[in-house]
């Protein structure tokens, strides 16, 4: 089983996040995209990971962009461009942008190409249970859904 690789970034809300150390939920889902015409596909995912936050105590979601490691200006203005675009204040609060070498990035999680965004379910270890490519839809959603209901208490180990 492959594991989300090691990552660290800063929220729109200037709070820090380390990743997987970061995933305190028994279920994480990470919406990534590596341009910027897939935020497209992932506002398809928004209104199901929204809901599922609020059906599922144990979920949480997070955006994470995945650029490459720009310099200090160009990553600060990136920052404050997805700042503006991003009004919802909780949204603010989930999208993480990740600046790291996006070839080891989709190594790591075992993405084939750039071509479609990446919906990632992971585990509170940061184990990837499902790597889904490309926008929401109903054979995606209840597979997601149908993990979310299993009753395998193994997986889920919250870190102090």
């Amino acid at each position: 089983m492959r594991r989300f690789p090691d990552l660290i970034s800063q929220n729109l809300r200037s709070g820090k996040g380390s990743f997987p150390r970061g995933f305190s939920s028994r279920w994480n889902v990470v919406l990534t995209g590596f341009l910027m015409e897939h935020q497209t596909s992932i506002e398809t995912w928004i209104p199901h990971v929204q809901r599922w936050q609020s059906e599922f105590p144990s979920f949480s979601y997070y955006e994470m962009p995945v650029l490459p490691p720009f310099d200090f200006a160009s990553r600060a203005s990136i920052h404050l461009s997805l700042k503006w675009y991003m009004g919802d204040s909780r949204r603010r609060e989930q999208m993480y942008p990740v600046f790291t070498d996006v070839r080891d990035f989709m190594r790591a999680t075992n993405t084939p190409n750039q071509a479609q965004s990446r919906t990632f379910l992971l585990d509170s270890r940061g184990n990837i249970l499902i790597n889904a490519p490309g926008p929401a839809r109903e054979n995606l959603l209840e597979l997601f859904e149908r993990k979310f209901t299993q009753a395998d208490e193994d997986i889920w180990r919250p870190e102090n």
